[in-house]
């Protein structure tokens, strides 16, 4: 929860704010890490479920992505890495709106892995003495809040209320 799903908890508190119940389950590893994750939150009325996992085949290669079902279509963005790993072979990266009844529409998506642009984008931050302007200290701080209450959820088994999700 706190390595893989952290990502995809950022993306949809930045899409919807931040969620004011989840529930999770998942795949116990029983040493206290949960290999498998199923997330799902409920944003101000926005439904919203991610899956996260470590325990895929070896070779299988590292992806990610989301899918944001609206009134009038759907946004869709893909990134699979291009081999087991994030260094091999050429990554997949594909950004999409369907409308009903109109052909898919291929969106503009910056090449390549948007982990490592986020990585040197912080380390610029860092380099120039410059607060992050893209992914605060709060914002940080509500992912892992909600995080650690998804870990609780699963532990429970119950849906857990995140109290101050205006943070």
């Amino acid at each position: 929860v706190l390595d893989l799903a952290i990502h995809d908890i950022d993306m949809l508190n930045c899409l919807f704010g931040p969620p004011e119940t989840v529930f999770a389950t998942g795949a116990d590893e029983h040493n206290g890490d949960w290999g498998h994750v199923m997330i799902l939150g409920n944003h101000n009325g926005v439904k919203t479920s991610i899956e996260a996992s470590f325990n895929m085949p070896k070779d299988f290669p590292f992806a990610a992505g989301i899918r944001v079902l609206c009134e009038k279509g759907m946004l869709e963005y893909k990134f699979q890495a291009g081999g087991a790993s994030l260094e091999q072979g050429e990554p997949l990266n594909v950004f999409r709106l369907h409308e009903p009844g109109k052909p898919n529409q291929s969106l503009e998506v910056a090449a390549g892995d948007a982990y490592e642009r986020e990585i040197a984008y912080f380390v610029r931050c860092v380099e120039t003495g410059q607060a992050p302007q893209v992914v605060t200290g709060e914002d940080a701080r509500s992912a892992i809040q909600v995080a650690l209450s998804a870990r609780q959820s699963m532990l429970s088994g119950k849906p857990v209320q995140i109290f101050g999700a205006a943070y």
